[in-house]
Order: C-alpha cells, then structure tokens, then sequence
C-alpha cells in the first residue's frame, strides 16, 4: 500500500472527526429549529398585536349643580368635523349612555354652528354618602343612607352627571395633528398654540374659543360646572396597551351665570406612545 493510500485509510477511519461531524450537523440542526422557533414566536406576537390594535373616538359631558334648577336649556359644544356631529348624534338617538329618561337632546344649528341642546323640565343632583369601609372577610358594618337631591353630613357626596358616547373607526386616528382632520370643538376660531401643561410627550397644546348656552330657573343661586370632552385613541397589545392620543377639553365654572358663555377649551395633541 502506497503512502498516500495509507494517510487516507487513516484519515477516514478517525473516529473523531466522525463525533465531529455529528456535533456540527446537529448543532445547524437546532440552530435551525431554534431560529424558527424565535420566527414562529415573533410571527404569533405580531399577528396578536396586529388584531389588537383599535381606533376609538369618545365623547363626554359632566353636568354638576348643587341644587334643583328648572325649565333647563343648555347648548354645549359637539365635536365636529367637516359639518357632521357624529358622537352627537349617538347622543341625540339614544345610542350614547347616561342620558337621563327625562331629558331631551337634539343637534342645534346656531349661526352656522351646531351644538348638543339638552332641554329638561326639572334636574336634580344626586348626594351620596361615603362608601363604607369593609375589612377583608369582614361584613359590612352598616346599610349607606339612599341617595339624596340635597347635601347633609349622611350624604355630603355631589355625584355628577355624565353622558357621552364612544364609537370605533377602522381607520387610524391622527392624534399627531387632528385639526381639520379630527373631531374638535371647532367653532370657527384660531387655534393659538401655548405652554405644555401635562407630563413630557412630543406633542403639543392649544387654546381656541368656544361658547355655550345655559338658561333655567330656581328659586336661589345655583352654582353650574360643566366638564365638555372629546378625544381620539389609537391602542395596541404589545406585552401591555400602548396608546396614542389627542384630547379636546372645556371646563366651565359657570356659578349661577345664565345665557351665553364664552371660554376657551384646551387642546392636546400627540399624547402617547407612537408605533
């Protein structure tokens, strides 16, 4: 046997390089079904966030008042855009909620500009007590007195009033800048932009006049506040919600004052975290 022939007998017939060769394949083997594993898994997340994700609009209105008022009369900003009140509408035709039964709401036109009217002949507050306290596997210690129209040291608790409506868009909402794109309280005037007064994000505020209507009567001074919301959310399941947004919003401490109020309501944009 020649040389050459001998240095391959030896070479094949190493029973290391044999184990080797296992190693290695079986290592490309799980390396494999690892990388698809991780793709799999990846695949599945993004799949599950994908079918997560959600566009919302939500539209709120507080009413407090200390005391009874009647022949009740109140135009209150509607979000709008491009002339349809949609959130109003729901309202309006009973798909919101809240809506007490004696109350009338419609959509009013006033100089070109439309407004949530509530009409109702009586409103009342609602005076709760405070909860009672219950210890874990304990019985509670006492009934809470029922609900009251009229503040007392059992019920010194003013609940407000809220009513309001939600609605889904299949399209993303445009909480970065919504202006003429979003619905707003948009009433024709400009939107000034100012210092952000909430936590850090890349967005920004903005002041804009808004008005409002209240009449009613009572037999003494009736303190009024009102709480107008509209806003607009993109949200994801990420390992947790994330969530963009932009929010439109007029409070109004009215006291007793009667007929039209004029106020600026606060806008702010591109809240959240962005994808």
């Amino acid at each position: 046997m020649g040389q050459a022939e001998q240095e391959d007998c030896l070479i094949t017939s190493d029973p290391g390089l044999g184990k080797r060769r296992t190693l290695v394949i079986a290592g490309l083997i799980i390396l494999i079904i690892t990388a698809a594993g991780i793709g799999w898994v990846i695949f599945q997340f993004d799949r599950i966030a994908e079918e997560s994700e959600r566009h919302d609009y939500a539209y709120s209105l507080t009413l407090s008042l200390s005391s009874g008022i009647e022949n009740v009369t109140l135009l209150l900003p509607v979000p709008e855009l491009n002339g349809t009140t949609s959130l109003g509408d729901m309202i309006a035709n009973g798909t919101g909620y809240g809506v007490p039964e004696d109350w009338q709401i419609s959509i009013a036109i006033v100089n070109g500009t439309p407004f949530l009217q509530i009409r109702a002949a009586r409103m009342v507050p609602e005076y709760h007590a405070f909860p009672i306290p219950v210890e874990p596997g304990a019985q509670p210690s006492g009934i809470p007195p029922p609900t009251a129209t009229g503040y007392s040291e059992e019920t010194p608790v003013l609940l407000p009033v809220e009513i309001g409506a939600t609605m889904e868009t299949e399209v993303p909402v445009d909480t970065r800048d919504p202006i003429g794109r979003e619905p707003l309280f948009s009433q024709g005037g400009e939107y000034t932009p100012r210092l952000k007064t909430t936590p850090p994000y890349e967005g920004m505020e903005y002041t804009h006049p808004v008005r409002l209507y209240l009449s009613y009567t009572a037999d003494n001074p009736v303190p009024v506040s009102i709480v107008a919301r509209v806003s607009g959310t993109n949200s994801i399941w990420r390992g947790g919600w994330t969530f963009n947004s932009y929010r439109d919003q007029v409070l109004v401490e009215a006291g007793d004052r009667t007929g039209w109020i004029e106020t600026d309501s606060v806008l702010v944009v591109g809240e959240g975290t962005y994808w």
